[in-house]
């Protein structure tokens, strides 16, 4: 049972009891929603949804920026068996819009965008939020997960990738999203006393999961998207989150500002970083304040957070030596290392996995892999004792002097200089030949910690690499622009530097 409308004392969440006063989401904008209100709209949006004449897995699109308002009309949505088709509030123009809504074909379109223009019109209805409806709901939410484990068939479109904010239109079915909440809970230790915060948006999957996966247990989930630096580290001084996720350059300037207090944070029970390179030298720092191991998590939006469950300390920065339960994984196009290592490309393989890809409308042009295996693109490097490692993805190498070089090699010998915050290296067109015997260059941007010493890194970075693996140039840059997912932008580094 979700919510019990009769009962003004007492709620139920899915799993677990939680009164209606208790807080079920701290937004962005550091406004608190306690349940009572959370079951409120839901109510209100099964009300708009059905008042909308929606059929039976019709889709349901929405562009909202408040988090609160994401999550209730993505419970109300899921319980009602329609599909969700969440859009970023970050997309470039209402012409991008209208493409994407263009392909998924929406019925509703739930927005709370300042105008609209008259192509979004015509696409499909359209109501802004929040919008008026009767409070009649005409379905019971009691039954929600016994519904939406019955009844398979698609539920949720994710239009980006959470890594360059691209479109892919990976869509899951409802029995495929269930396992993936069922997984999540039961791995991360999700309960009715779980208080989590996490930096990625709901229309981002980590950031939907972790809401949803926290919400169904009774939990308190934070929205910190966007916020960053001190208001950053008060949000989370001042809720004492046991689950936190951050981005690792959010990492880094949280250990920082704990390093600078000196002060531990005994509170956060698990620590989920991830979807960039690590800089070790923060985990184990942050292990030494808190005495707690970070969690290193790799996924993507096809099967997110397929592994990250090391707890070896010897192997900080690994993703550990199993995938997560529910999941399988394998090697492929492998090498061997000198070491006794393996070097392949991930597959994987899980029920909680996506279900396909969209391309013209809702029931065509699925891609699935054989045996329902799934190519990640992925480059992992398994050691001798059977720990994964990051090596690189697949479109992020460079080949030089018949070398394959990721470019991950690359930060990780820049984050190894203490005065670097943060790194990113690309790979950019030469326009000048007469700088660089290669015709693609490897470009580095970095952040120093406080005053910024480039032949300093410049001679750090010759020590620990080979030559032909230094960047030809590095860009001394004061911070690092976001796309839709809140992840370094490589594409908007390279325009403003061409």
């Amino acid at each position: 049972m979700l919510l019990d409308a009769t009962d003004d004392v007492s709620y139920e969440g899915l799993f677990g009891t939680v009164n209606a006063e208790k807080i079920a989401m701290t937004t962005n904008r550091l406004r608190t929603h306690p349940y009572g209100e959370l079951y409120q709209r839901i109510r209100h949006y099964s009300a708009l949804l059905m008042q909308s004449k929606i059929p039976q897995d019709g889709c349901v699109s929405f562009l909202l920026s408040d988090p609160f308002e994401m999550a209730a009309l993505a419970i109300a949505t899921l319980r009602l068996r329609r599909v969700l088709f969440p859009i970023s509030p970050n997309m470039a123009s209402q012409e991008a819009i209208v493409n994407m809504l263009g392909r998924a074909r929406p019925h509703l379109f739930v927005h709370d965008l300042p105008d609209l223009n008259e192509g979004l019109k015509r696409k499909c209805q359209y109501i802004a939020a929040p919008a008026d409806a009767p409070e009649h709901l005409g379905v019971d939410l009691d039954t929600f997960m016994r519904d939406v484990k019955q009844e398979d068939g698609m539920a949720l479109i994710m239009h980006s990738s959470g890594s360059t904010g691209t479109p892919k239109m990976v869509y899951y079915n409802h029995s495929n999203l269930m396992k993936l909440f069922e997984y999540k809970i039961r791995h991360f230790g999700f309960s009715v006393e779980s208080t989590c915060m996490t930096c990625s948006a709901g229309y981002h999957l980590n950031g939907f999961y972790m809401a949803m996966c926290t919400l169904l247990q009774g939990g308190h989930i934070i929205n910190s998207f966007e916020i960053t630096g001190t208001p950053q580290y008060e949000l989370i001084r001042a809720h004492r989150p046991s689950i936190l996720v951050l981005y690792p350059d959010l990492l880094v300037d949280f250990t920082h500002q704990l390093d600078r207090r000196n002060e531990g944070a005994p509170y956060i029970r698990c620590l989920i970083t991830g979807g960039d390179t690590v800089p070790v030298n923060s985990l184990r720092r942050f292990f030494e304040l808190t005495g707690r191991l970070p969690i290193t998590m790799i996924g993507m939006t096809e099967c997110p957070t397929y592994m990250g469950n090391n707890t070896n300390l010897e192997k900080l920065g690994s993703f550990g030596h199993t995938p997560l339960p529910g999941y399988e994984i394998r090697l492929i196009h492998t090498c061997e290392e000198a070491g006794g290592g393996t070097v392949g490309e991930v597959e994987l393989r899980s029920l909680a996995a996506s279900s396909g890809y969209l391309a013209e409308d809702l029931t065509g042009g699925v891609t699935q892999q054989q045996d329902g295996w799934i190519q990640t693109g992925d480059i992992l490097r398994r050691d001798a004792e059977g720990y994964y490692w990051f090596v690189s993805r697949r479109k992020d190498v460079v080949l030089r002097n018949a070398i394959t070089i990721p470019l991950s090699e690359i930060e990780d010998a820049l984050l190894s200089y203490d005065k670097v915050e943060n790194a990113c290296v690309v790979v950019m067109e030469s326009r000048d030949f007469g700088l660089t015997n290669y015709d693609r260059q490897i470009t580095a941007f970095v952040t120093f910690r406080q005053d910024a010493d480039l032949p300093g890194l410049r001679r750090f970075v010759a020590n620990n690499l080979a030559d032909f693996k230094n960047p030809d140039q590095i860009h001394v840059v004061t911070s690092f622009p976001r796309n839709a997912s809140g992840k370094i932008d490589k594409n908007a580094l390279i325009a403003l530097h061409t």
